[in-house]
């Protein structure tokens, strides 16, 4: 059985090719107060990862995906989404990369397809889309 986590506010889902991205939110979350949940920091040695990733998400407010090619293209982050999904979790879609439109239609999970993004990308600075962020947080 997957560990017990206290609630936390945040759980990140993020493609390994977004990682600096996605430890960059991390950082920020956390300076301004935030508890947050992402696997390269809270899933123990030797543990079966997938049950504490469902764990970590069950134990979180908010479900942060993290959009670009890499992460839609991903079966473990589609996992994630569905598991959040489910679980009736605040899903909070953040575009860091744009996707394009056939990958959206063809690999996108549909909680991520009907929730407004908070924007990211080249359209927006970090701080702008930063403090949509926290709001929806």
């Amino acid at each position: 059985m997957a560990n017990q986590y206290n609630l936390s506010d945040v759980f990140i889902s993020y493609s390994r090719r977004n990682l600096d991205f996605a430890k960059k939110l991390f950082d920020r979350l956390e300076a301004d107060g935030k508890d947050v949940w992402a696997d390269w920091d809270d899933i123990p040695m030797t543990a079966d990862w997938w049950q504490e990733i469902e764990a970590g998400i069950d134990a979180a407010s908010a479900f942060v995906f993290i959009i670009s090619p890499d992460s839609v293209a991903s079966e473990i982050c589609y996992k994630e989404v569905e598991h959040a999904a489910q679980n009736n979790k605040r899903i909070i879609p953040v575009l860091h990369i744009e996707v394009p439109r056939e990958q959206q239609e063809q690999s996108m999970h549909a909680a991520i397809k009907t929730h407004n993004w908070v924007m990211f990308n080249h359209d927006e600075d970090f701080e702008a889309g930063y403090e949509k962020l926290i709001a929806a947080v």
